[in-house]
């Protein structure tokens, strides 16, 4: 029976969404590269990175469970690298580049644009035509031969 109810229900109830652990891992890696770990530390951000990025696959993949632990293992990694640029003697930046984990799952944030001046376009005044003289162009415009169009092969 206890099998049935398993398999009628499926493994979504065992495992949850890591939604918790996505945010606290993207915080950590973003305060490791607030320190410049990536050139402080690269030994402990480039592979937090790394399983950052395998997590957000199996994530994608609804392979919860997986992606847990590879999260955990990204934070841990992640918290060592800004430790190690700290003690390596970085100071905490302002200002850092483009945030890769703003956007979840995955594309960096960019800044648009502002949109170009366009000049504002100013029509021609039309003069106003009697009927006569409207007939008179169209009679002449009738018996013009047609234009042809040239073709290029």
């Amino acid at each position: 029976m206890h099998m049935l109810f398993m398999m009628l229900t499926g493994c979504t109830i065992i495992t949850t969404r890591p939604v918790q652990e996505m945010a606290n891992t993207g915080a950590a890696l973003r305060a490791a590269r607030e320190v410049q770990a990536e050139t402080y530390a690269s030994e402990y951000f480039r592979p937090a990175n790394e399983w950052f990025f395998r997590a957000k696959q199996e994530y994608k993949l609804k392979e919860f469970f997986r992606a847990k632990q590879y999260l955990e293992h990204a934070r841990v990694l992640a918290e060592k690298a800004e430790l190690q640029a700290m003690l390596r003697g970085s100071n905490r930046s302002d200002k850092v580049g483009d945030d890769p984990f703003a956007e979840m799952p995955g594309e960096a944030h960019k800044e648009e644009s502002p949109a170009p001046k366009v000049e504002r376009y100013e029509y021609p005044e039309k003069q106003p035509v009697s009927l006569d003289e409207y007939e008179a162009q169209q009679k002449v415009q009738e018996a013009a031969p047609p234009k042809k169009e040239s073709s290029k092969l």
